[in-house]
């Protein structure tokens, strides 16, 4: 086997623990309920005036129709309670497929309407990675009645890893894409003029009643009469995003780029007051060093 192939197996299949996949999956899915899903009532797009529904993607596709609010309401409680039991294990394969399938329904009917909110995109594809990873393997509930029954417990394999780096894949393609749409769409003037500062200053007073905090406005007005500041920090935002598949191939550059992605995003919730950081949190999971699970040479974690 040449070099390129055994790196491009042990990147994706190098022995990993069942545990570490585990925690993310319950992670993922628990902080996608409490932090999303219990403060969003996904319902609402029921009652959308049909004159408005413009179907895109399999929606189109297949012809689904536009459901009623009981239809809808019991859709979401559907995929409610499928996200629950996958954070717990309960289930683990049949609750992650459903999540899957009514997430890209009930997540995805909102971009029917003229509004094409990326960020929630990744959520489907990540329940789709885990419908089909062995994530139950390990901190479930099913692996507790497993171990109490049979006494097996998970083995090490490659099958625990790729689905933790396809997530990290997905994760760094999203904020290269972000960057790369920048460029495409403003080139450097994205940083060069005051595009930021107008981010600012239209969050600060024409969404206004959207802050999540007070302090958020504060430091907003602080950033607004420091132009140059806000194109220091548009430099950075347009570097970091465009430099994130490096975290997947350097410990340094990992160490760098995902803290400050975090921090962006921080910001974001803060500052603009985009809901998105709440669905993302969980992606970071995927990223604490030792849920790489690929050991190297002297028994050290490979980031």
């Amino acid at each position: 086997m040449s070099a390129l192939a055994a790196a491009w197996h042990a990147f994706w299949f190098a022995p990993a623990v069942p545990w570490p996949l585990g925690f993310c999956r319950a992670g993922f899915f628990g902080s996608f309920y409490v932090l999303f899903l219990s403060r969003t009532n996904l319902r609402w797009y029921a009652l959308f005036p049909p004159g408005f529904y413009q179907p895109r993607s399999f929606f189109a596709w297949l012809s689904l129709p536009t459901p009623s609010w009981e239809v809808m309401g019991w859709l979401v409680t559907a995929f409610e309670i499928s996200v629950i039991l996958a954070a717990l294990g309960l289930l683990t394969r049949l609750a992650t497929l459903t999540a899957f399938a009514l997430g890209l329904y009930v997540l995805g009917l909102q971009f029917n309407y003229g509004y094409l909110h990326w960020a929630h995109a990744i959520v489907p594809i990540v329940m789709g990675i885990l419908a089909l990873a062995p994530c139950g393997d390990a901190l479930s509930l099913d692996a507790l009645f497993r171990r109490v029954v049979t006494g097996n417990a998970g083995e090490a394999g490659g099958q625990h890893r790729w689905p933790i780096q396809l997530v990290r894949l997905v994760f760094v393609t999203v904020f290269l894409a972000a960057g790369l749409a920048k460029l495409r769409q403003a080139g450097l003037e994205w940083v060069l003029s005051d595009t930021l500062r107008n981010y600012f200053l239209e969050n600060q007073y024409v969404f206004r009643s959207e802050g999540a905090t007070t302090w958020g406005h504060l430091l907003a007005d602080w950033l607004i009469v420091r132009p140059g500041l806000c194109r220091v920090f548009a430099v950075v935002v347009l570097a970091v995003e465009l430099s994130t598949p490096a975290a997947l191939f350097s410990r340094h550059a990992w160490r760098l780029l995902i803290p400050l992605l975090f921090l962006f995003q921080v910001g974001n919730a803060l500052l603009l007051y985009q809901d998105f950081f709440f669905a993302y949190l969980g992606l970071y999971l995927f990223w604490i060093p030792w849920v790489d699970g690929g050991r190297g040479p002297g028994g050290k974690i490979r980031i």
